[in-house]
Parts: C-alpha cells; sequence; structure tokens
C-alpha cells in the first residue's frame, strides 16, 4: 500500500509532464533530455522508497527483537524475584530452626548444670555417709576394745555386750544417715 501511494503519484505527475511536454511541441531532443531527467529522478524516488521501505522493515526487526529482549528481562526477573522469594523462605525456615535449637541447647545446658549440681551434692553426701559409716566402725571398734579392756564379765559376755553394742550403734547410724540423705536438698 505505501509503495503504492508514492507510486501513483508519480506516475501521475510522469504522464502530465509528458502530456505538457507534447503539448508544446518542443524540438525532439529536449523532450528526450526531459524524459531522461524524468526517468533518472523516477529512478532516484524508486531507490529512496526502497531503502526507506528496508529501514522500515530494519526497524520493525529491531523493534520485534527489542521486545522480546524486555520479554526475556521481565521473565528473568521474575523468575530471580520468585527465587529470591524461595530463598528469603529458606532463610527464615532455617534462621528459625536455628533459634529453636539455640533454645534447646541453652534448655539443656541449664539442665546438665543442674544436674551437676546435684551429683556434687549427691556426691558430697556420699562422702559425708561414708564418713559417718568409718568413724562409726571406728567407734565401734573403739567401743568393743574399751569393753574388753574394762569389762570384768567372762569373754563370752563381753563378746556379747558388745555385739549388742555394735548392733545398736549401727542402726542409730544407719538411720540417722538415711533419713539426712533422703531430705531434699
Amino acid at each position: 500500500e505505501y509503495m503504492g501511494e508514492e507510486t501513483d503519484p508519480l506516475k501521475s505527475a510522469h504522464s502530465e509532464m509528458t502530456q505538457h511536454l507534447k503539448s508544446q511541441e518542443l524540438p525532439l531532443d529536449n523532450t528526450q533530455n526531459l524524459e531522461t531527467l524524468l526517468q533518472s529522478s523516477e529512478g532516484e524516488v524508486r531507490h529512496h522508497i526502497g531503502i526507506e521501505q528496508q529501514l522500515k522493515i530494519y526497524i520493525d526487526s529491531i523493534q520485534a527483537k527489542l521486545e522480546e529482549t524486555e520479554k526475556e528481562l521481565k521473565d528473568v526477573k521474575n523468575k530471580h524475584s520468585k527465587e529470591l522469594d524461595d530463598y528469603k523462605t529458606q532463610f527464615t525456615d532455617l534462621k528459625q530452626k536455628v533459634d529453636e535449637y539455640v533454645e534447646i541447647i541453652e534448655i539443656k545446658t541449664k539442665e546438665n548444670l543442674e544436674l551437676e549440681e546435684k551429683f556434687k551434692s549427691a556426691e558430697e553426701k556420699y562422702r559425708i555417709l561414708e564418713t559417718k559409716y568409718t568413724i562409726s566402725n571406728l567407734s565401734n571398734e573403739i567401743i568393743c576394745k574399751n569393753n574388753k579392756l574394762f569389762s570384768k564379765e567372762p569373754s563370752s559376755e563381753i563378746t556379747k555386750n558388745t555385739l549388742m553394742c555394735l548392733k545398736k550403734n549401727s542402726r542409730n547410724d544407719t538411720k540417722n544417715s538415711i533419713f539426712s540423705t533422703s531430705k531434699p536438698g
């Protein structure tokens, strides 16, 4: 259509000029010179129209490439935006898990410290009981030796009295150690 619009005025201008020249009845040489000049001008116009059409095609091609590139860029932006959102979600989830683990570690550390304190306390109570038991045994031995030395009873009577004494002391020490260790600390 574009070329058709430009071509029709050229043809009409050419035919008008040709008719005008014929009506003037110029000598043949002048008419031929003008005809040659007119044909040369028509050729240049056609050449320019061709270049214009090529430029239009080139511009349309560049425009299409630009639109395609803009679409690709938009797609890439959308893809990267989605990936970024996914990474943000993953980061948030991981941060939450890390916070939970840190909290668990803090709780376990506190529980561990409490258990260490209980263990130290139980260990101290054990040492005290062990000391009491040792003292009790030594005390019983001393009592037995004293009874043996200072007693005027025959040796079988001494042994009975000593055994009764030891049993009595042993029961008292056991009761005392049980009640002292079972109290909450």
